[in-house]
């Protein structure tokens, strides 16, 4: 009887997101992205900051946990909560300025978005190389494959986890349409990786995030966290060309960068070890455009 309240619970809490979702998209639907952005601010900065600090603190507390172990330092309630306010609101224009796929048009794309280092990756595809992009849930990583699928037209694999919220996934997942998407928690799902390799398509993974299950303790940010290293492992075995690549979430500037071929690591734990340590200088400059910053990563 409790394990049906709760799942009822979670059902209604889905819904209700998915209520206010579909309202907030139909009322910018219409708006140039300019004015989508300023109003995501507008909101990130108030209902979504006063929801998620006053009826999810697990989320407002997790922030600061992880905001001492980035910064090594304890800041007071009043700096956590401002920086918070800067967190939502940089969550919310992340994900309204980009649900809008179709406005996203390569002659959008190819105006707005700067690039650095884009055409080694393009030159390596040309070239035969088999590529492994990786990256984090920072900035703004939906513009950056967007560039990539549509301004450079490159075959896109990308690795990623559905949301919980099966209506809100149907929603989102709207912004890849030009992007093979291979859900990590399919069984197959690394199966499916290699094949994308070995049939020349580029695959893209988001990185970071704990891997209880199979992951490894790797030190970030000083502390040991139980992070994945499949990809790792595939990379070294297909002997690929590893890339980094970070897109701002304020300018759209999106920079690349090539770590090695992957087989010149001794194993999967010391290339994860080497993307982590990029990861770690991306965020150290601005954490509060690290999505998951409000995610347990460092769990006891």
């Amino acid at each position: 009887m409790i394990f049906l309240k709760k799942q009822q619970l979670k059902q209604f809490k889905y819904f209700i997101q998915y209520i206010f979702a579909i309202t907030i998209f139909a009322i910018i639907k219409p708006l140039p992205l300019k004015l989508i952005a300023f109003f995501s601010r507008f909101l990130g900065r108030t209902i979504v900051y006063f929801c998620l600090k006053h009826f999810q603190k697990t989320r407002f507390e997790i922030f600061k946990k992880n905001l001492q172990i980035i910064q090594k330092q304890q800041l007071n309630n009043g700096e956590y909560s401002k920086l918070f306010k800067q967190y939502c609101s940089y969550v919310t224009t992340l994900f309204l300025t980009t649900i809008h796929e179709k406005k996203l048009t390569k002659q959008w794309l190819e105006r707005n978005v700067s690039n650095i280092n884009i055409s080694d990756i393009v030159e390596s595809y040309k070239n035969g190389d088999k590529i492994i992009i990786f990256s984090a849930h920072f900035g703004n990583w939906e513009i950056a494959q967007n560039y990539l699928a549509k301004v450079c037209k490159l075959p896109l694999t990308m690795l990623f986890r559905a949301q919980n919220n099966s209506k809100l996934s149907k929603i989102f997942d709207t912004r890849r349409r030009n992007i093979h998407m291979i859900d990590k928690r399919d069984k197959a799902a690394m199966r499916h990786m290699l094949k994308s390799l070995q049939n020349n398509r580029i695959v893209v993974v988001l990185l970071d995030q704990k891997d209880t299950k199979n992951g490894s303790p790797i030190e970030f940010f000083g502390k040991k966290a139980m992070l994945p290293t499949a990809m790792a492992r595939i990379a070294i075995k297909s002997q690929a060309k590893v890339f980094t690549c970070v897109s701002t979430a304020s300018n759209f500037e999106i920079s690349c960068n090539e770590i090695s071929n992957a087989h010149n690591f001794a194993n999967e734990i010391e290339l994860t070890k080497e993307i982590f340590t990029t990861f770690e200088d991306w965020i150290s400059k601005n954490p509060t455009n690290w999505y998951c910053l409000t995610h347990n990563i460092w769990k006891e």
